[in-house]
This record gives structure tokens, sequence and C-alpha cells, in this order.
């Protein structure tokens, strides 16, 4: 049975018992994992504007996590080392290996151009344009939340605009 958590008290909850609160939902329907997981992306891509910027820090993001992820599971001889590094870096390392991966995905930009060079300027003016014109539509129409926050967003612009 899937039990709702009144908004107020998740906002007083801590990290850790968030997560346990979390990871138990996943336990109890692992099908919430889709939902959660889609949820936080348009909660971290809204945060960041909710257009092209919003988008490349997201996936920036996710993959730097991704490759964090990736090398701890290389690094592990088993499951049981695995699963206690996760834990201690839960505790320990996870708050600043994250805090230095969002600092490293808010400036994507120059991650693009430190990788290609002068060739990053006209590509990501390719794609500002072609997110704009091409992928926005889709995105919304995946993803409400954005819209609304975008169009919402216009208004306060507007409105503090004209008083």
């Amino acid at each position: 049975m899937y039990m709702s958590v009144d908004p107020a008290e998740k906002s007083k909850e801590g990290r850790v018992a968030r997560h346990l609160r979390t990871a138990a939902e996943i336990r109890r329907e692992p099908r919430t994992l889709l939902s959660l997981s889609r949820s936080w992306l348009a909660r971290l891509w809204q945060a960041k504007g909710g257009g092209f910027y919003g988008l490349g820090y997201v996936v920036t993001f996710v993959w730097l996590e991704f490759r964090s992820l990736t090398g701890e599971i290389a690094q592990s001889t088993d499951v049981g080392s695995f699963l206690a590094g996760q834990v201690f870096g839960y505790l320990i390392r996870f708050s600043l290996e994250s805090f230095l991966n969002v600092a490293v995905a808010l400036v994507w930009p120059v991650l693009l151009l430190q990788s290609l060079g002068v060739w990053a300027i006209p590509l990501l003016a390719a794609g500002f344009v072609g997110f704009e014109r091409a992928a926005r539509p889709h995105a919304e129409a995946w993803f409400p939340e954005l819209r609304a926050a975008r169009l919402d967003n216009a208004a306060k612009q507007r409105d503090a605009g004209g008083t």
C-alpha cells in the first residue's frame, strides 16, 4: 500500500531520513523508482531554468554521478565491499563528491569549450537554437512542470517590469 507523506513533514525530515523513506518506498513498490527519478530530474532541470542551460546541467551532473558510481564499482573487489563503500561514501564522501559534481556541472559550457576548443562555440549556439525551436516543445510535453514554471517566471518578469 502506498503511503503519502505530507509535504510539510517532508521539509522537516533530514537527508538520511528522507533517503531511508525513499528507499523503503522503492523496496515496497519498485515501479516508483522511475517516477521518482523523473520527478527528481524535472525538479533539477527546473531549478536551473528549465531551458538549454538547465538541460546541459542535468546531463553533465547525471554523467558525473554515473562516472563516479561506475568507478566505485570497478574498484570494488566484491559486492560486500561495494556496499560497505557505498555506506561509507554516503555518510562521509557523498556530500563532498556530490557538491563537487554540482560545481562542475554548473560550468558545463566551460567543460565543452575545454574539450572542443573553439568548435564548442558554434555547437553551443546550434544547441541553444535547436533546443528552443525543436526540442523545447517535446521536453515540455514530457515534463509539463517545466512549461508551467517557464510561463510562471515569464509572468513574474512581466509583472516586475510593468511595476
